[in-house]
């Protein structure tokens, strides 16, 4: 028998065996696949409350260093050019620079 030949017998009587213990093996495997993919779900979920907490925890560290940043250049710009200067040059309050600019309207 050439290697052909035994290739397509043992890819033959592989699948064969595979159709047969499908069927009894199955039930087995699906129960005890549940237990597992809840327990990969599960800190799955964790993992992602524990990812977003830290990443909570780093934004609010940003906004901070940034607001500090924000307060240090217009204390320079203050004294630089005193009370007097343009107000196109100061940056606006740390407050105000770290949201976008809200068009709303006002009913009365």
């Amino acid at each position: 028998m050439n290697e052909r030949t035994q290739n397509l017998i043992l890819g033959f009587g592989g699948g064969l065996a595979a159709a047969v213990a499908v069927p009894f093996l199955l039930p087995v495997v699906s129960a005890a696949a549940r237990p597992l993919a809840k327990v990969l779900l599960k800190q799955s979920l964790l993992g992602l409350d524990r990812l977003r907490t830290a990443a909570s925890h780093a934004s609010e560290s940003v906004e901070d260093l940034w607001a500090e940043v924000r307060a240090e250049v217009a204390a320079e710009l203050e004294a630089r050019h005193g009370t007097d200067h343009d107000a196109e040059t100061t940056p606006e309050s740390p407050e105000l620079a770290a949201r976008p600019a809200a068009h709303s309207t006002q009913l009365s």
